[in-house]
């Protein structure tokens, strides 16, 4: 159960959450990295009420902190970019946003939902040239890559709007401002360096 009394709803999730720290000192730039992806991991599979409240269901995601190059070369060898990007998210499964995930029983071992991979060095340039606080930047993209990870996407307009509103409620709730603000237009995400 969630020990946050000012949350209203009861979570359902239990998450497991592995953290990689493959390059850059995260730590240092972000501060409590662990916990600020598990409770962003966790609203975003709340908010998405993929399970039932009377439901438990574990699930299990890895997210990879990184760096530049390392972005670089799996941008290149899986999505046909040679440069590098902010956020890749690696689904298990072929989902669409209003897919529900394959359930587990409890006790069976976490629903494995897939991989997420950020680098630090796209993070902190994207903070600075927008004037945003880097954490609330990490807050944002773990919410965008674990999105991915439960099927949602930006490629078509209506695709881009209904995952930026999805953002913007999760954010919300973790306390952080509309990233998408001074956007110009409603689906900023289609044509961003976003995935």
């Amino acid at each position: 159960m969630n020990d946050d009394p000012d949350s209203s709803i009861d979570s359902p999730v239990l998450l497991e959450l592995d953290i990689v720290f493959h390059s850059g000192d995260w730590q240092a730039k972000i501060g409590s990295v662990e916990e600020d992806a598990k409770q962003a991991v966790t609203e975003t599979l709340r908010t998405e009420q993929r399970i039932s409240d009377s439901q438990q269901v574990a699930a299990e995601i890895c997210i990879c902190l990184a760096d530049d190059p390392f972005l670089q070369d799996l941008n290149a060898r899986y999505r046909g970019k040679d440069q590098p990007t902010n956020v890749l998210s690696f689904p298990q499964f072929d989902l669409h946003a209003q897919d529900a995930p394959p359930s587990m029983p409890l006790g069976a071992g976490p629903l494995l939902l897939g991989d997420i991979v950020l680098s630090l060095d796209t993070l902190q340039r994207e903070a600075a040239a927008d004037g945003k606080a880097l954490r609330d930047h990490f807050l944002h993209l773990v919410v965008h890559g674990t999105l991915h990870l439960l099927g949602h996407d930006h490629e078509a307009p209506e695709e881009a709007t209904a995952m930026e509103s999805l953002e913007r409620r999760i954010l919300a709730r973790l306390g952080v401002s509309d990233p998408y603000l001074d956007e110009s237009e409603p689906a900023a995400l289609a044509a961003r360096n976003v995935m």
